[in-house]
């Protein structure tokens, strides 16, 4: 049942925002085309095409001698080990000894940073302990 006009919501839009149906058309058009030409495009599989990409360094093997960190709980089972030189990285230690597992415990430690294998999530980077301790402040 169409209301009458008294009660309609008067609308007024800028005339940025007005659109007459040949140019509501187009965008249409050309948004399509783009998602087409996005969602068709084949990954490289040769030369042909170009070099694959190169997965992203994970930093595996790497060592880590003496370096200062915090123990970070990140969840009920789960510490992490986030060094004071990079603080946006979370290191998953192999075997954290049960007397340094506390949350906000500074401590000094080595190791050998492990790889992320490809299509993998982890919650840290895997970090096999050579040692470490309370640091002493």
């Amino acid at each position: 049942i169409p209301l009458p006009d008294e009660n309609r919501l008067k609308l007024t839009w800028p005339a940025m925002f007005r659109c007459d149906g040949f140019h509501s058309a187009l965008a249409c058009a050309a948004l399509t085309a783009l998602a087409i030409a996005c969602a068709t495009r084949p990954a490289p599989t040769s030369d042909r095409d170009g070099p694959a990409a190169e997965p992203a360094p994970t930093g595996g093997g790497r060592q880590i001698a003496e370096a200062a960190g915090t123990i970070r709980r990140v969840s009920d089972e789960w510490f992490a080990i986030v060094p004071d030189s990079d603080p946006g990285t979370r290191y998953a230690p192999d075997a954290l000894p049960a007397e340094l597992r506390r949350d906000g415990l500074r401590v000094v430690f080595s190791g050998t940073v492990g790889e992320i294998p490809p299509e993998v999530r982890m919650w840290g980077t895997p970090l096999e302990l050579s040692a470490i301790r309370r640091l002493e402040e």
